[in-house]
């Protein structure tokens, strides 16, 4: 009976001092809860080949809107092949698919662009030179109606931008 109370002494410990921290992880997801929102900072594990990133996540039975992903978050994932972005990004940090050569596809669910630094590229990887360059075939899909703001949009501006073909 000691055995047991103290180990669950040791574990709600532990899972306070997780929760102060404000990380959490939730499925392929490590986040950053912070006030109201939810920040992506890294996966869970590596060799995913698809990221679905949802428009909230629900902690300790309180959904928290999932706006924003970390710098480098994604960075040197050599197998993403795709990545769709749910409807509450606001904020994409810098590098965040950084040295992901494989990753050609990329779905925008936000109907205005995510800000994002001009200074340092989102997506791309080092060909060799030092140059960041993007994969051969990248595109990004957004709404039909948003395709002309993510054109001119910082940091979206120098990416294939394309409308989304919607099926109902």
């Amino acid at each position: 009976m000691k055995r047991i109370t103290l180990s669950l002494i040791v574990v709600a410990l532990c899972g306070s001092l997780f929760a102060q921290s404000g990380l959490v992880t939730s499925g392929k997801f490590v986040y950053q809860i912070s006030g109201n929102s939810a920040v992506i900072v890294s996966l869970t594990e590596s060799g995913i080949t698809d990221i679905r990133i949802p428009s909230s996540v629900k902690v300790n039975d309180v959904k928290y809107p999932v706006t924003a992903i970390a710098d480098d978050a994604f960075s040197n994932q050599t197998n993403l092949l795709s990545v769709s972005l749910g409807l509450n990004i606001n904020r994409i940090g810098e590098g965040a698919f950084v040295g992901c050569p494989r990753l050609t596809t990329v779905y925008v669910y936000a109907l205005e662009p995510p800000a994002c630094s001009a200074n340092r590229p989102i997506f791309g990887f080092d060909n060799g030179s030092g140059t960041i360059v993007l994969p051969q075939n990248f595109k990004v899909y957004v709404s039909s109606g948003s395709v002309a703001d993510f054109q001119t949009a910082a940091g979206w501006s120098r990416l294939p931008i394309a409308p989304m073909q919607i099926n109902f």
